[in-house]
């Protein structure tokens, strides 16, 4: 009976040695994927052991190309149909996927929802005159409406920026000048 335990080891060995390597930090076959990519850019990774994560995620901060390249390989760009441009972080706590910020026109209708969703401080304008966003691939981040009174205290002809909080590591000056040339091309 010895040898047949001998066998299965053997078997076992083998399994591992064909398929995945074993992974240094528990001993089972090595397991990394993508688990979830949300549109906002925020994804998880699924990993065979807690000690594997954290190296990845050492190494993906240490070495950002490493990451974006990492996450090629997994299918990040077939899993959200985006070119991934890099990985960034925020401020240390998450890391998101960047698919390049573009300024894009925005429906009345989706910005004052997306008012609506992420600021409970502020009802959605009922009017403007035009306005954009800045996307993340598909998600929208903030924008800018024009022509928007926002109290009797502002200037309807000033524009108003509205952004969801935080933006994951995009820098939200960074939004405003990608806006801006957009924004000053709307008032010509």
């Amino acid at each position: 009976m010895e040898g047949d335990d001998e066998e299965g080891d053997d078997e076992e060995g083998d399994r591992i040695g064909l398929g995945a390597p074993a992974c240094l930090f528990c001993g089972e076959p090595e397991l990394l994927d993508i688990g979830d990519i949300w549109a906002d850019g925020a994804y998880t990774l699924d990993t065979c052991c807690p000690g594997l994560l954290e190296c990845v995620c050492a190494e993906m901060h240490d070495d950002p190309a490493w990451g974006r390249d990492l996450l090629r390989r997994l299918g990040a760009e077939l899993l959200t149909g985006q070119r991934l441009r890099r990985v960034c972080d925020d401020d240390g706590f998450t890391t998101m996927l960047d698919f390049k910020l573009q300024v894009r026109p925005i429906s009345f209708r989706d910005a004052a929802q997306f008012v609506g969703r992420h600021h409970s401080h502020s009802r959605p304008p009922l009017t403007w005159r035009f306005g954009f966003g800045v996307w993340n691939g598909r998600a929208l981040l903030m924008g800018v409406f024009y022509g928007v009174a926002l109290s009797s205290y502002f200037d309807e002809t000033a524009p108003a920026f509205f952004h969801k909080s935080p933006t994951h590591g995009l820098d939200q000056s960074d939004c405003r000048r990608a806006a801006s040339p957009r924004l000053h091309a709307g008032l010509r």
